[in-house]
């Protein structure tokens, strides 16, 4: 690229060289322009102009160069009422009787419609839903993006009594047995 450009400036020079230009003196006229007073009466000044007069565009601005349609508006945007999702199909039927509260080793106790007892520790899985976390008195499912709250059954005759909720040492603070 710099050599093509060193060799075009290298030509320009040897031509102009070997082909002098002739320059010839002529004298140059200069009009005289002389200032003028302008006319401060324009009523009396007729400007001829070969220009058309506004009157003359009329008809093609009549004309319709497209057809004309109608512009209809777009209907307006049905409102939709956002319900919350539909309870699950299946309601949720095994009940709380107890927890276990321990550190790191909690659980819940569940009775299921057939009578048994299950128990189950967080993260796992009831019927559908999973234990979230577990408190002394209730428990906290997740169901299809629900969050259900348990609370502890209490019995309806007055003769039973529930247990009150005892919490055990875990496991490393028990007392073991000396042999």
């Amino acid at each position: 690229m710099t050599m093509g450009c060193l060799l075009t400036a290298l030509g320009v020079i040897c031509v102009h060289i070997l082909l002098p230009v002739q320059i010839t003196e002529e004298p140059v006229t200069i009009p005289n322009i002389t200032a003028t007073k302008p006319a401060t009466d324009f009523k009396s000044q007729t400007i001829q102009t070969n220009l058309p007069t506004l009157a003359s565009f009329a008809s093609a601005w009549d004309l319709r160069l497209r057809p004309v349609e109608k512009v209809v508006p777009p209907p307006p945007k049905p409102t939709t009422v956002t319900a919350p999702p539909p309870p699950p199909a299946n309601p949720f039927t095994a009940k709380l009787t107890g927890t276990i509260i321990e550190p790191n080793h909690s659980m819940a106790l569940f009775t299921t419609q057939t009578g048994d007892i299950q128990f189950v520790s967080l993260d796992q899985m009831i019927e559908d839903a999973k234990v979230v976390d577990i408190q002394p008195e209730q428990v906290i499912l997740e169901r299809n993006g629900q969050t259900l709250t348990l609370q502890i059954i209490e019995p309806t005759s007055n003769n039973q009594h529930r247990p009150t909720t005892h919490t055990r040492p875990s496991v490393y603070q028990r007392r073991r047995p000396l042999r």
